[in-house]
């Protein structure tokens, strides 16, 4: 009668809290009714699912329990105890996930801005042109070096004071500017890394890997860099904006840098390292969005995507030098639902792979934080100055120095205010079926301040009723769901209850 998809985290006994406003994502109307927070009924097919959005659990029932389950949830009726059992046990019955600390734990990633110096001047740069408005500088070995043991402190007390039984892995991401121009700095950093993951390792008792990442407009690398980055197992992010490419992210020149962007990624692809590819979308461009990815199957993937890519089309976003609130995507109901469709067939057709990050992020029951700058991930400028991300090379948003011996980024205001924005505090996330799982493009906190207007806004017309319909073809259309009940079944058999 049940099937129980995720049962291996801790259960919690139902607590009651006030409830926050409600507000529903508009496009989900129809499709999920909410019995309570965090709690969503669906009829789907010949069945009825029972869904937890966080921790994302599903367990399905008979049409004779929908009645007595509303019933229950809205405190109108009593369950029969075996029902109410199963219930708790697949964490529908859990209380506010907000009050609960076993989302924050103390390990941290750092993006190193190895250098804020460009080679392209891509027009609307959301950095600046990459520098962000503070000047070209590279990053010092001191910041490096004092970074990577930060982190090192992080993981011994994650393990040794807070009894973190996981995998932890060391993680710097490489962004600019463009950070090939500064291809020693990233060497120094990954050796440094190496160094101290082998001797994390053996302090805590747990293998601690690294883990490397570099964001790159492809321009740089030759095939000893490629190499490199196989030889020490980076995951690469490329951007390419389809058609328009040329025009909107040239050399200084002028010259356009697609070409050398495509070979690039066809290097890159050819010794399998991990890839994504990102494309940012303009207003302009939803309306040719089926142009855009015919051009993409044949200029970019030859019509075959052999290997497993990430593919994001991110709505574009501003930074610190641009008005606030300036680059909103609204648009129209009918251009979106085309824009949608045409995802959705990119996706099934394999250009996309959703299902790679909706796997892991199933198996553990979803993210408290998608957007986790400031609180799992900070930015280190080539001064030694924090910051949340990235996105937020903001002076105002300054976290301290990574070089003060004292330093601890959750001590700031700005990363207790960043903590403060989750899945609970969220409107219309709080009330969405998907909140723990969709994609981490929906949810930027620099692109909800700099280009929606406020640090609280979510883009419900935009990337987040992308994201919903997304994750909704994947997870019920396409049988993800049904595939992962089958493989939790054969693995741990659980008892089918009359």
């Amino acid at each position: 009668m049940f099937r129980i998809l995720q049962n291996d985290v801790p259960v919690t006994g139902r607590q009651s809290s006030p409830a926050p406003p409600v507000v529903k994502p508009p496009h989900a109307e129809g499709r999920f009714e909410q019995l309570a927070d965090w709690v969503f009924l669906r009829k789907f097919r010949t069945e009825y699912l029972l869904i937890r959005s966080f921790p994302f659990n599903v367990v399905e029932i008979k049409q004779e329990e929908v009645h007595p389950i509303r019933e229950f949830f809205a405190g109108r009726g009593n369950l029969d105890g075996q029902i109410l059992q199963i219930l708790r046990t697949a964490h529908m019955l859990d209380g506010d996930p907000g009050r609960a600390a076993n989302h924050l734990s103390r390990h941290v990633s750092a993006i190193l801005l190895v250098t804020t110096a460009c080679n392209l001047a891509c027009s609307r740069c959301f950095a600046s042109g990459g520098d962000y408005g503070l000047g070209r500088f590279h990053m010092t070995r001191e910041v490096i070096e004092a970074t990577i043991s930060y982190l090192s402190r992080e993981i011994t007390t994650l393990y040794q004071c807070d009894g973190f039984l996981g995998h932890a892995q060391l993680g710097l991401h490489f962004f600019g500017g463009e950070p090939f121009i500064a291809f020693d700095r990233m060497q120094f950093a990954v050796e440094r890394a190496e160094r101290a993951a082998d001797g994390l390792s053996q302090t805590v008792g747990h293998c601690v890997r690294p883990d490397f990442f570099v964001t790159t407009n492809g321009t740089l690398l030759n095939s000893e860099r490629t190499a490199f980055l196989r030889d020490h197992r980076f995951t690469v992010l490329v951007s390419i904006d389809g058609p328009d490419h040329d025009a909107r992210r040239s050399y200084t020149s002028g010259k356009g840098s697609l070409a050398k962007v495509i070979e690039a990624f066809g290097a890159l692809r050819a010794v399998q390292v991990p890839l994504r590819l990102n494309t940012v979308i303009r207003n302009s461009d939803v309306p040719y969005i089926r142009e855009i990815l015919s051009w993409f199957r044949q200029e970019v993937y030859q019509h075959e995507p052999s290997m497993a890519i990430y593919h994001t089309f991110s709505f574009e976003r501003e930074g610190p030098a641009g008005t606030v609130g300036s680059c909103s995507s609204e648009h129209t109901s009918s251009a979106l639902d085309e824009y949608v469709g045409e995802l959705e067939n990119f996706d099934a057709s394999g250009y996309q792979l959703y299902e790679l990050a909706l796997r892991t992020k199933l198996a553990t029951g979803g993210t408290f934080y998608k957007c986790s700058s400031g609180v799992k991930r900070i930015a280190v400028g080539p001064n030694g100055r924090v910051y949340p991300c990235q996105g937020f090379i903001d002076t105002k948003l300054d976290m301290g120095s990574i070089l003060a011996p004292d330093f601890d980024h959750r001590q700031t205001k700005v990363s207790q205010c960043m903590a403060a924005r989750n899945i609970a505090t969220l409107l219309p996330c709080r009330n969405c079926v998907f909140s723990a799982l969709c994609p981490h493009n929906v949810d930027c906190a620099a692109r909800a301040h700099y280009t929606l207007g406020g640090l609280m806004q979510i883009d419900v017309n935009g990337m987040c009723r992308v994201g919903f319909d997304l994750m909704d073809r994947i997870l019920f259309d396409c049988g993800l769901l049904d595939e992962l009940a089958t493989s939790k079944s054969s693995s741990s058999k659980p008892e089918e209850k009359a």
